[in-house]
């Protein structure tokens, strides 16, 4: 229940703070992503499936290339990311890794670490400062897992993906795709979400270890098709 009040008070913070996508306008485009995240809701195995709300919601920022999930499922993917991913097996194991770590309330635990449980309790019970809101939000717009908690949302997208019937590797060729480019705004995503090099490893182990499609190709026509419905 906390989980979600958070993910409710800052959902509204970042819509008076960053510019949003309408949902009406880019009817197409939310309708694409959502034929993703609704695909992982019914295929694969989650905790809270039933208890967050799984919001999803594009942020107007060609220069960060990143996608993030807040407590409560709420989720956020950056129009950067969106002009960078080259196949929809690559999208879904970004918006799958994010939704485990909402799924595994990963994002509560590193922020009562981070900030102490005092504060968020502050936030959610509405006796604490105008600042703290916006420290919170700022807290889980960069917020940086441990890798223990890498390694579990990883996991859990080469779950999903397998359940989708997506080759589970696609997460491990994302991040070869990341680190071959030398574009700057790929540095947003490395920042928040660290060791690549091993991720890809254990990626790779996972994925070899299911009994999945693991037969990915990489599909530059999707670029251009999500490319088409971005403003």
């Amino acid at each position: 229940e906390d989980d979600i009040r958070l993910g409710e008070t800052t959902d509204l913070q970042i819509r008076n703070t960053h510019q949003v996508l309408d949902t009406a306008r880019f009817y197409k485009l939310y309708a694409e992503l959502h034929s993703i995240t609704d695909q992982i809701l019914s295929k694969a195995d989650l905790e809270h499936k039933l208890d967050f709300s799984w919001k999803l919601t594009i942020i107007k920022d060609d220069s960060i290339v990143n996608a993030f999930c807040t407590p409560g499922g709420y989720i956020y993917i950056y129009t950067g990311l969106l002009r960078f991913i080259e196949s929809k097996p690559e999208l879904a194991s970004i918006l799958g890794h994010e939704m485990a770590h909402a799924d595994k309330r990963h994002g509560t635990r590193q922020l009562t670490k981070q900030l102490g449980i005092q504060l968020i309790l502050q936030l959610l019970s509405g006796d604490s400062d105008p600042g703290l809101l916006a420290e919170i939000t700022g807290s889980l717009l960069s917020l940086r897992y441990s890798r223990a908690y890498e390694r579990e949302a990883d996991a859990a997208s080469v779950n999903y993906l397998c359940a989708m019937g997506y080759p589970a590797n696609a997460g491990e060729l994302f991040f070869k795709h990341i680190l071959k480019t030398d574009r700057q705004q790929s540095l947003q995503l490395l920042s928040t979400h660290p060791d690549p090099e091993e991720r890809i490893k254990n990626i790779n182990q996972l994925a070899s270890q299911k009994s999945c499609s693991l037969n990915f190709k990489n599909t530059p026509q999707y670029n251009t098709y999500l490319k088409s419905l971005l403003p």
